[in-house]
């Protein structure tokens, strides 16, 4: 490195050390931009509060009114589930979807895929090739609402019949 790589790189430090120096907020800047913050973080506290007493409230007043007319495992239900609380009663139904290709059962409870079976393919025993059956098929997707968290296997799902637009024929 001869002389005047060592100077250029010196007077570039001494550059950028003067602008750091003299761009720095002053006390006074630091000062008014930390009270900002703070009441921000405080109007952030009241509305967070207000929030939580509005919630209790109105979670507390379905309970109250369900206490009087529902039985006790609707109560619980509801405290459970909250808003879900419809979607976590019924009876589970098996919906069949089949073409010519494949037949698929799915399952109302979790909205699940219940069995699937290929037409087209045998196993070597010549026996309907299932690609899977039963109960061991956990397919749920979790999501939080409220703070809780709620999984779609523990739901009941509704069929709903009509065209499906685009839908691709095999």
């Amino acid at each position: 490195m001869d002389r005047n790589s060592i100077l250029g790189i010196v007077l570039i430090a001494g550059i950028l050390g003067f602008f750091w120096w003299f761009n720095a907020p002053s006390k006074d800047e630091l000062a008014r931009v930390q009270a900002q913050r703070d009441s921000i973080a405080r109007v952030e506290l009241d509305r967070m509060a207000q929030e939580e007493a509005a919630r209790l409230q109105q979670a507390a007043k379905p309970l109250l009114d369900s206490v009087v007319t529902d039985s006790a495992a609707v109560v619980a239900r509801q405290a459970q589930f909250g808003v879900f609380a419809q979607a976590a009663e019924g009876e589970n139904q098996m919906i069949t979807l089949e073409n010519k290709l494949i037949k698929v059962v799915v399952a109302s409870h979790g909205g699940r895929i219940y069995s699937v079976e290929l037409k087209d393919f045998k196993t070597f025993d010549q026996s309907p090739l299932v690609l899977f059956n039963g109960d061991d098929n956990k397919f749920g997707f979790s999501f939080t609402h409220n703070n809780r968290i709620f999984n779609t296997n523990d739901m009941m799902f509704e069929v709903v019949k009509g065209d499906v637009p685009n839908a691709i024929e095999l």
